[in-house]
């Protein structure tokens, strides 16, 4: 049942391995294909910055806290790891206003498809399933409208890819927001369990 720990890696995806999980979501997940939800990007650079700020103030240890903005790089590249959209026509509601629940899927969704981005050569031998959640619906989304999910830490990855491989299972948090006009308008946080087919087989 133990499977090769896989540290997170900094990097950006091509578009073949983004073009894979537009494709997996809507074999896999028809409603995705159903809402119009698209695989936008997926920056490295919010991780790259945070692991070097980490290291130069001295490491973790030495920080008491820290103030949460938005970072971006001299390509104008956003520090937010995947992002995904969906047009409001298929989303709309009686309000003229975006669904509740495709604002919930599609950052539901754009969460789901960062860890399965980071899986990398492990996406193919576990399964994702999401245990639990809790979404704010700050504002009304009048128009197209797009998710950005934040990448976990590495300490975070790291243990739930230890767990994974110890015995098959592991938890990891996973936050991601949808912004209209640079305003907050849907705020998400869900717990994912990855499971080894392997370990799904002894359970089966």
């Amino acid at each position: 049942m133990s499977m090769p720990i896989q540290h997170l890696s900094v990097q950006s995806f091509s578009s073949a391995v983004l073009s894979e999980l537009q494709a997996a979501l809507h074999s896999s997940i028809p409603l995705t294909r159903t809402m119009g939800i698209k695989v936008l990007n997926c920056s490295p650079l919010g991780l790259e910055m945070s692991r070097r700020l980490i290291d130069a103030l001295g490491g973790r240890d030495g920080i008491d806290g820290y103030g949460k903005g938005t970072i971006v790089g001299e390509a104008g590249e956003l520090e937010h790891g995947l992002e995904m959209s969906a047009p409001l026509e298929p989303n709309i509601n009686h309000a003229s206003t975006a669904f509740g629940g495709s604002l919930a899927t599609l950052a539901t969704i754009t969460s789901w498809g960062m860890v399965w981005l980071m899986l990398e050569q492990l996406r193919h031998q576990t399964q994702i399933i999401i245990q639990d959640s809790q979404l704010s619906y700050i504002r009304p989304v009048t128009k197209d409208f797009t998710a950005q999910c934040s990448w976990p830490s590495p300490d975070m990855w790291e243990s739930m890819l230890g767990s994974v491989s110890r015995s098959g299972k592991g938890r990891i948090e996973m936050r991601s927001e949808i912004f209209e006009n640079d305003l907050p308008c849907v705020s998400f946080h869900g717990r994912f369990v990855v499971q080894s087919q392997a370990a799904m087989a002894i359970a089966g």
